[in-house]
């Protein structure tokens, strides 16, 4: 690509945001050279660029506690908006968990009366700790005076002849005290489902900007996807393996923003029991229907998972972190109870010192509990999922006469694709805030492999015969789990409740224009598909009119 007199740049494309503009016009906060330009931006020079949190100037070398870091991003606890010249405004954020430079203290929350204000400064009557994360946590000095604010700001004291009785009963507050600052609970905070489910914040721009007349064709193509089974059915069945993510998770947030994404997923669930060659074979990791029920599940799910395994993730992480261990200390040679807290079975990963049965009875017991509390969850298994489950036992029988292909169909969606990815990548599905260490991450992986094998109804195979140990657990367990998917697969009619959110704008656009890209690209592969079905003429008729 070469520059002519009137661009300032060329990129070989029309994305904007990404220095050259869709017009080939250099865009503030960015240098460009070169043909095709390679456009960087200027962290420092004031403007804030696309891909920088914040830019405040040339002070950033000196200055990393005004909100905005040396490397243009945001410093943690801060905000920051752009202003009209293009330089950053940042303030602190009172309330978000982060203390900052001019805070006291920030509990996360703006109520006073907690020993950390409105204004995150302290308040009288409380002594406040700060965790590793930057969490104020305040705990009430019984024996300290009252305090009145008055209009002024005059404190008051005052104080009080005590009772021996009250006295009695401030010295066991004092013992409280002293056991809830050894043990005080972390507070644990939803995190941003919309965020998860569609990206980093869902609002990246259209990719690239279409045309006025692709854009017409992108609002018929839609439409006739909408309106007409048949033509999703020769879309999914024509794409090949390479394309099925992005294909699928298209397909997804068009049926889901519209309405019709059950509709759509009970069809092709439909599709794929009638056409597969046994039950090993269904719902296999290039199955559409598997592809977007993942996608869907990460949109309708999270809350679930998040109250449902939140607390146990956060511990697990403790656990693996090193941080569960015993709050005494002896001088004595003595084993603490809290120091065993390895769930390795595998010979080949633990240490010349590890505890083989130990371990073993550990993972027994944390799967057990993580199963336990899934079970438990069986009344908040959304309600879409259950209407999905329920329309998979109605039509299992149909090609299948075992009640065991029902059970595996059930428990490769639930388990498979939504909580077996949860638990080994919990960063992913908000689950943990960022990702799990190495010994963590080992962790999840035994109790996902052993919670796998339970729904799947099997035992581990010859090539993990470390996992034999586990074998009289998994097979205790598979019946009740047969009991779980049974009452998921329950559909008692109640409503569906309204979407949680809308796809994001530029989200849903950058997914109408690449399936329409796609349609276009195999056009003759679709029109073969559709010359077997009975509306396929007619379907062919209106694609062929959508792209002369």
């Amino acid at each position: 690509m070469i520059i002519v007199t009137q661009e300032t740049c060329d990129d070989n494309n029309t994305f904007i945001n990404d220095g050259c503009s869709s017009s080939c016009q250099l865009e503030s906060g960015y240098i460009c050279s070169g043909s095709p330009s390679v456009c960087v931006s200027t962290c420092g020079d004031g403007v804030k660029a696309f891909d920088e949190g914040c830019d405040d100037g040339p002070d950033r070398i000196t200055d990393n506690t005004d909100g905005c870091l040396y490397n243009c991003t945001i410093q943690r606890g801060w905000s920051c908006i752009p202003l009209q010249n293009g330089t950053s405004n940042c303030s602190e954020v009172c309330g978000n968990g982060v203390k900052t430079k001019t805070e006291n203290c920030d509990d996360g929350g703006i109520a006073d009366g907690d020993g950390c204000d409105q204004n995150c400064q302290y308040e009288n009557g409380f002594d406040c700790t700060e965790d590793d994360s930057g969490i104020t946590t305040c705990i009430r000095i019984r024996d300290s005076p009252a305090v009145v604010k008055g209009g002024s700001n005059n404190l008051v004291a005052v104080y009080a002849v005590v009772p021996t009785v009250i006295g009695l009963l401030a010295i066991g507050a004092v013992v409280v005290f002293i056991l809830l600052r050894k043990y005080r609970k972390r507070s644990l905070y939803e995190p941003d489902y919309s965020g998860l489910a569609f990206g980093v914040d869902g609002t990246a721009a259209a990719d690239p900007i279409p045309s006025d007349h692709v854009k017409h064709g992108m609002a018929e193509l839609e439409a006739l996807l909408i309106s007409n089974n048949t033509l999703v059915m020769a879309v999914c069945n024509t794409t090949q393996s390479t394309e099925m993510d992005r294909i699928s998770k298209a397909l997804t947030y068009i049926f889901y923003e519209k309405g019709h994404l059950l509709e759509i997923l009970k069809v092709r669930i439909s599709h794929e029991i009638h056409v597969a060659d046994s039950v090993n074979t269904l719902f296999r990791a290039t199955s559409f229907a598997s592809k977007m029920f993942t996608t869907y599940s990460k949109i309708i799910g999270l809350p679930y998972l998040w109250n449902t395994l939140g607390l146990i993730m956060y511990e697990l992480r403790d656990m693996g972190s090193g941080e569960v261990e015993s709050k005494y200390k002896s001088k004595a040679s003595q084993r603490s109870l809290m120091s065993h807290t390895s769930i390795e079975v595998d010979p080949n990963k633990m240490g010349e010192e590890a505890d083989t049965i130990a371990n073993q009875l550990q993972l027994q017991l944390i799967v057990h509990q993580v199963w336990k509390t899934i079970i438990d969850s069986e009344p908040n298994v959304p309600i879409q999922f259950r209407k999905l489950f329920n329309h998979i036992g109605q039509e299992m029988p149909k090609r299948f006469a075992e009640q065991q292909p029902f059970y595996f169909a059930i428990g490769s969606f639930f388990f498979l694709r939504f909580i077996v990815p949860s638990l080994t990548t919990p960063h992913v599905y908000g689950l943990l805030d960022e990702p799990p260490n190495e010994t963590v991450q080992r962790f999840l992986i035994l109790i996902s492999k052993t919670l796998q094998n339970i729904a799947n109804g099997t035992l581990p195979g010859k090539k993990e015969q470390y996992m034999e140990s586990m074998n009289d657990f998994i097979s205790s367990h598979i019946a009740p789990a047969n009991e779980f998917f049974d009452k998921m697969a329950v559909d008692h009619n109640d409503p569906i409740p309204p979407d949680p959110f809308s796809v994001p704008a530029n989200t849903y656009s950058n997914a109408v224009f690449s399936l329409y890209k796609h349609v276009e690209a195999a056009l003759p592969k679709i029109n073969a598909a559709l010359d077997d079905q009975p509306d396929g003429q007619e379907v062919k008729q209106k694609l062929q009119a959508l792209f002369q």
